[in-house]
């Protein structure tokens, strides 16, 4: 810079054209000369970056701009989904949307001095500054938007409902409601109106109901405990189509959060991968696959992410990677579904029974469906008997009585204690009920229990005699495969003789193997330690069973 132009600048410092900090004043209605608006010097003739783009900051800051993730958002209501939208702000729309709140300015110099002249941020400027952290740091942080006051557990520990609008501490935004919650409500008329919302849904046992309500204050008290908390996953699962398993997760997911999106699950891990990553990385609440086209389901990916509190991968279209909170809950719906032991511990299984052969046959009197809930006294109804349970299980001193999961022994603890707290069963005990949703580890003690029976100390088996063993239980029929070898016995006599495949030899090895060494209790009782010895074809399998237990 010239010394002349800067002499120019020191006269009309002294003169009071300019100014030294520009002042921040109010919108005005008619925004057509805007004398009371903020001016803010543009970044020219030695003026820096980071001074304009804090200055813009400063007046910008709460006026409705947030830090969502990586980027400058704004937030919109959607007026054809009824539903907020959190909207990216580029540098375009940047340059202008600012003009609503302050006035960019350059400085003309003559003869005479400087005069301010008006002039739009350049594109350039508008892209350097909704980047830069002088600028970002001085916009809110936006967690998530809700449609509905949810409860929180602030540092301090203590519970209570978020408010209307932006909540500084969390860094969520909750948009108003056209009603409020009925903070007058009781015990009973919550436990009834939550009670009366489930009536004609088929539950297997009391067990089941429990866990659709472990799952439903799991959503509404999502924020009563850290975002990398490690959150259970939940199957609804049914013994035909129509049970209503799908509806159950979009109930819950309607009304707390306003809208309940669910994807079928991808059939490639990779697929699956790039679906949980995409969840993290919006900070997701929940993923929901419904309807599994499947009868047994193994998934080392899934295992890994329901177990996580953090969750790795690498950004879409880039060499970066990324480490975040796992923030989203799993959400399962299936018919007739089978489970690894691995996936059954980490997903809590309501089950739904129909005896109607022919689901038509089911007379339901009550219509429940996404609109249905959305109906303002409907979600004030519900959303006022959750809040009514946690705040009487809040003022009982949070009990955290019933089984605790390991792995999952805070969540367990919490919203276990919350169910049964309201009155429920303990939704976190295993399925005790014969026939009905069977894992890998059932059909192993089933197995264990056939092979021991009888045996006082131990027994010795071949493998086509564990596989034998299982074919007439009608255990792990979904990977017991082969084929009836026809043949001729000792004396002459025609035998058949089952020969299992390749990959039944392979896969299904591999499981007894994972099992090697394990002890199992048997339904009467007998303590049995399940193990191998040798390799490949001298293979052989052992039972040793143990005293009776309290005998």
């Amino acid at each position: 810079m010239s010394d002349q132009v800067e002499a120019l600048k020191r006269k009309a410092l002294e003169a009071g054209i300019i100014d030294q900090d520009p002042a921040i004043g109010v919108l005005l209605d008619d925004p057509a000369e805007r004398p009371e608006l903020p001016r803010v010097l543009l970044p020219l003739d030695g003026r820096l970056n980071s001074d304009f783009n804090r200055d813009v900051g400063a007046v910008l800051s709460g006026k409705g701009l947030y830090r969502y993730r990586d980027r400058l958002v704004t937030v919109k209501m959607n007026s054809q989904t009824g539903r907020p939208d959190i909207e990216t702000v580029d540098p375009h729309r940047f340059r202008s949307w600012v003009e609503n709140h302050l006035v960019c300015y350059r400085l003309q110099f003559n003869r005479h001095g400087a005069v301010k002249v008006n002039q739009t941020m350049g594109v350039d400027v508008a892209a350097t500054c909704i980047v830069s952290d002088a600028f970002l740091d001085q916009q809110r942080r936006l967690l998530r938007v809700n449609t509905v006051r949810l409860p929180i557990q602030r540092a301090s520990g203590a519970i209570e409902l978020l408010p209307t609008g932006y909540d500084e501490e969390s860094g969520i935004l909750t948009v108003g409601t056209s009603w409020d919650y009925d903070e007058d409500m009781t015990v009973e008329a919550a436990f009834f109106a939550l009670e009366d919302l489930v009536k004609e849904f088929p539950f297997l046992d009391a067990r089941s109901k429990a866990v659709f309500f472990a799952a439903f204050f799991g959503q509404y008290g999502y924020f009563l405990q850290p975002l990398d908390t490690k959150r259970m996953g939940f199957l609804m699962h049914a013994n035909s189509a129509g049970c209503g398993k799908g509806l159950l997760v979009e109930m819950l997911l309607t009304v707390v959060w306003g809208v309940a999106s669910v994807d079928p699950m991808p059939d490639k891990t990779k697929d699956l991968k790039d679906r949980l990553d995409t969840a993290v990385r919006e900070a997701k609440q929940y993923i929901a696959f419904d309807d599994l086209d499947q009868t047994y389901l193994r998934s080392g990916t899934l295992n890994a992410f329901i177990t996580a509190s953090w969750w790795s991968g690498r950004k879409f279209h880039a060499q970066e990677e990324f480490s975040e909170p796992k923030t989203p809950v799993i959400f399962l719906t299936a018919n007739n579904l089978e489970l690894t032991s691995d996936l059954s511990r980490r997903l809590l299984t309501c089950d739904l029974f129909a005896p109607e052969a022919d689901i038509q046959e089911r007379k339901i009197n009550r219509v429940i469906d996404a609109e249905w809930l959305r109906l303002p006294n409907i979600r004030r109804q519900l959303c006022s008997a959750l809040w009514t349970l946690v705040k009487a299980w809040r003022d009982a001193g949070r009990p955290s009585h019933g089984r605790q999961v390991a792995g999952f022994q805070s969540w367990s603890a919490l919203y276990g204690g919350l169910v049964m707290n309201s009155g429920w069963d303990d939704p976190c005990v295993p399925l005790i009920i014969e026939g009905f949703g069977n894992t890998e580890y059932s059909d192993m003690l089933a197995l264990i229990t056939h092979l021991a029976s009888g045996v006082a100390k131990s027994v010795e088996f071949e493998f086509i005699d564990i596989v034998n063993a299982c074919r007439e239980l009608n255990c792990f029929g979904h990977m017991i495969k082969g084929k009836l070898v026809r043949g001729k016995g000792a004396e002459g006599e025609d035998i058949a003789e089952f020969t299992p495949s390749d990959e039944t030899n392979s896969s299904f090895g591999k499981l007894l193997g994972r099992y090697g060494g394990k002890a199992f209790t048997t339904k009467d009782g007998k303590r049995v330690i399940f193990d191998k010895r040798g390799k490949n074809r001298h293979k052989k399998f052992v039972l040793q069973v143990a005293d009776i237990v309290g005998s």
